[in-house]
């Protein structure tokens, strides 16, 4: 084992910056974790630190961490088996690690979206990213559990991917299909007040951070070729999914009603603290206007 870290450190010292391939970065972690609790995964410094970067002040679990920068594979192994590992994907809203009242991934993936603009990019939320790396991420943020703060990329629409398989695999529909007639009706009337109040809060606040995206996406039509049809199409069978097939068109249609009438269901929208300064583009979306 002296003689791999040897290696790796010589490989780091020279500037070694080659990403290593995510079923490498399994590879690894499995061998790792029989072989030494104390090795660190030899890739690029930047990655991790993104993935793992810790701020106790803004997270809600029971653990806590001391490293500044990134776990231990040691760490990791006393948290959980790396193969047991899956805070996110398939847990109920209210049993995930939070940043700010939403499911962290939420926060960060968003937050990924925003900083590198993929809102940009043409068919944003319908085009599917590379299934190999969607599965890297996921990998990435299973590890970091609680202690996820970033994420790092090379394709946009991967990340918009998980967001949509992170959505898919929620126990319960983030509109729940108990209350789902209920949004249906009050959408023919532009009134979501009342089901609203049916829902949880945590479901409100994700619901409210993903309309904000859908605007976004929709005040950039020109570029992304995305209008507010487009993104109900691909968004409503995933945030409010239902076994009722007959049901698919009026989810759509109060999906967009929900997008055009964001302002009136959730008045002044104040986005996360870990966004940063992102006062211009909220300021334009309160301008959109959705015909």
């Amino acid at each position: 084992m002296g003689c791999c870290q040897s290696l790796v450190a010589r490989l780091l010292s020279k500037g070694f910056r080659k990403r290593a391939p995510s079923s490498s970065i399994e590879h690894l972690l499995s061998k790792s974790l029989e072989e030494d609790d104390s090795v660190l995964l030899p890739v690029e410094r930047e990655t991790f630190s993104g993935v793992f970067k810790v701020s106790e002040t803004k997270l809600t679990t029971k653990q806590t961490i001391t490293t500044s920068e990134r776990p231990s594979i040691g760490f990791i192994r006393k948290s959980k088996s790396f193969s047991d590992t899956h805070p996110y994907f398939g847990v109920n809203l209210d049993k995930q690690p939070e940043i700010e009242g939403v499911p962290a991934i939420v926060i960060v993936l968003l937050k990924y979206i925003f900083d590198h603009k993929i809102y940009l990019e043409k068919g944003v939320l319908r085009i599917s990213g590379a299934g190999e790396e969607v599965d890297g991420l996921r990998r990435y943020c299973d590890i970091a559990g609680p202690h996820l703060r970033g994420i790092e990329a090379n394709d946009g629409h991967a990340v918009v991917s998980l967001l949509k398989k992170w959505l898919n695999m929620l126990p319960e529909p983030l509109i729940p299909d108990s209350f789902l007639t209920k949004f249906i009706e009050c959408a023919k009337t532009n009134n979501f007040s009342e089901p609203m109040n049916f829902l949880a809060e945590i479901n409100k606040n994700v619901l409210k951070h993903l309309l904000f995206l859908m605007r976004v996406v929709i005040l950039y039509q020109d570029k992304n070729l995305m209008n507010c049809r487009n993104v109900s199409n691909v968004l409503a069978p995933t945030i409010m999914r239902s076994l009722k097939i007959d049901l698919l068109t009026s989810t759509v249609l109060a999906l967009e009603q929900m997008i055009t009438n964001f302002e009136q269901i959730f008045g002044d929208y104040k986005p996360p603290e870990m966004w940063g300064n992102i006062s211009t583009l909220v300021e334009q979306t309160r301008l959109l206007q959705i015909t």
